[in-house]
């Protein structure tokens, strides 16, 4: 791109907007005139059409940061996430494994009143945490698939405008083409009427 950019400031540079030396006064001034004009225009749709791909370049980069800021956090919730997920697990099978053992005094060992209610009080405890260790799980579940689908809809976008830089890029290039043509043009205009 750096090389569009210099082809286009090189035939800025090289391109006069003043007319040159004319043979006849009126027909050369017309003509000198008429491609000034077309290459002051042709410069002018090139300079609009690089722009165009370097606001497009500079979107994908701000794309790229987002994605890689996104997929960051991806990552980082999906360790959360696993870890919540074994806890959640184990919480899951202690709960099966202890559920009413209380109400037995087979499977209570004949404890007393007081120990009974140390159990029972220590239990509410650790139920009390393990819902909330549920709740924090389906919460960062939640988180972790409105990142990933934030993070597909800025790789959709960012093909998206991969696509449309691409166009503005092929748009710019024909532009300088042109360009060239016209110049090229004016250089035989003039060479033909200095001969």
């Amino acid at each position: 791109m750096r090389r569009l950019f210099a082809v286009v400031f090189a035939l800025c540079a090289v391109v006069p907007l003043a007319p040159g030396t004319s043979v006849s006064p009126v027909s050369a001034e017309d003509a000198a005139e008429k491609a000034a004009k077309e290459i002051a225009d042709a410069r002018e749709r090139a300079n609009r059409a690089a722009d165009a791909y370097f606001a497009a370049e500079s979107r994908l980069d701000g794309l790229a940061l987002e994605i890689q800021a996104l997929e960051a956090e991806v990552a980082a919730l999906e360790a959360q996430v696993g870890a919540l997920s074994e806890r959640v697990q184990q919480i899951a099978i202690n709960r099966l494994t202890r559920s009413n053992s209380s109400a037995s005094p087979l499977l209570n060992g004949f404890a007393s009143p007081e120990e009974q209610m140390q159990l029972a009080a220590l239990s509410a405890v650790v139920n009390d945490t393990s819902d909330e260790d549920f709740d924090n799980f389906e919460v960062m579940s939640s988180d972790l698939a409105d990142k990933r689908d934030a993070l597909d809809s800025a790789e959709r976008r960012t093909q998206q405008e991969r696509a449309n830089a691409d166009s503005l890029l092929k748009a710019a290039e024909q532009e300088v083409e042109h360009l060239k043509e016209v110049e090229a043009g004016r250089l035989r205009d003039e060479a033909v009427r200095q001969a």
